[in-house]
């Protein structure tokens, strides 16, 4: 009866090595693959804000609320609110047309960044994206206060199609900690020092999805984005 030949070290070696190189070759393309999803599901997040705010703006005459502080009730807050923010008033009108907590988590940011804070009887929840739409700092073209490239806020649905309602978090100067964050480096959030003001491409930033009033979704490179206030009387930039 004929012996079976055992492998040699040599040979088991060079097996274990081929397979860490495959390894090697294969986790980045399965890392890019897997970012690559998350990117397109905060597309698909995006296109949905859009829709309900359009659907609210049907119902309401073609305008949107008041996303900030105090959201569809009470007086607004110009200096103090910040665009990822939308007051609990706001909230509760949005979710009979459509918009669920669901869909303002982007993946890449995780359950821990949304959260909500009350303030007296005021309650408001910081969202995984910037909404720009119904913002009183910026209505009739006066520009939110602060660093970077004035915006204006879409108010109505008959405001230029090109306005920016929604943008993925891309952020420098966050108060509380302060630092540099974006939603999406190469596979996935990327997070400068504490305590930096680092430029969102020297931490690795790739871009982010920019949700129009026209209803489209594109991806935008970070060598292709502006800075932006997002957050009045202060300096927290944002980026799209």
């Amino acid at each position: 009866m004929p012996t079976r030949r055992a492998f040699t070290l040599i040979e088991l070696l060079v097996v274990i090595s081929i397979i860490a190189l495959l390894i090697a070759i294969l986790l980045p393309v399965l890392g890019s693959a897997m970012a690559s999803a998350r990117r397109a599901q905060c597309a698909a997040h995006q296109s949905q804000i859009i829709k309900s705010f359009i659907t609210y703006a049907n119902d309401n005459g073609t305008w949107f609320m008041y996303t900030g502080a105090h959201g569809a009730d009470g007086e607004p807050e110009p200096r103090r609110s910040h665009t990822s923010w939308i007051g609990q008033p706001a909230l509760d009108e949005l979710s009979e047309h459509g918009y669920q907590p669901t869909i303002y988590l982007c993946p890449d940011r995780g359950d821990s960044f949304v959260k909500t804070t009350q303030s007296g009887i005021r309650q408001t929840t910081r969202t995984s994206y910037y909404h720009m739409m119904g913002r009183t700092q910026v209505a009739n073209n006066n520009p939110f206060p602060g660093p970077g490239v004035g915006w204006t806020s879409p108010w109505s649905l008959g405001d230029k199609g090109s306005l920016v309602m929604v943008s993925d978090v891309i952020e420098k100067n966050t108060i509380n900690p302060r630092r540099t964050t974006s939603s999406h480096g190469g596979r996935g959030l990327v997070e400068g020092p504490l305590g930096g003001s680092d430029e969102p491409e020297d931490i690795g930033s790739e871009g982010g999805n920019v949700g129009l009033l026209d209803a489209s979704v594109s991806w935008v490179g970070q060598d292709d984005m502006e800075e932006h206030p997002v957050r009045g009387q202060g300096t927290v930039s944002g980026y799209w």
